[in-house]
């Protein structure tokens, strides 16, 4: 097997610039609003309040006092 003569560069390998995923992605309801649209299916009342509630609890950082 061959062997460079040639040293190699020190320089640090290059790294892509880190961006936030939260900042990259649209709100859920959002998007689920657009693609319901787009199918023209829709979901009840019922099913639209409970899935906004799971939505604002998943958001949530702090514990609910209780």
């Amino acid at each position: 097997m061959p062997i460079s003569k040639k040293p190699r560069s020190k320089t640090a390998p290059k790294t892509p610039m880190k961006t936030s995923a939260a900042a990259a992605l649209p709100d859920r309801r959002a998007m689920e609003s657009f693609l319901a649209a787009l199918s023209g299916r829709r979901g009840d009342d019922a099913t639209a309040k409970a899935q906004d509630v799971m939505y604002e609890a998943g958001e949530r950082t702090t514990p609910v006092p209780g």
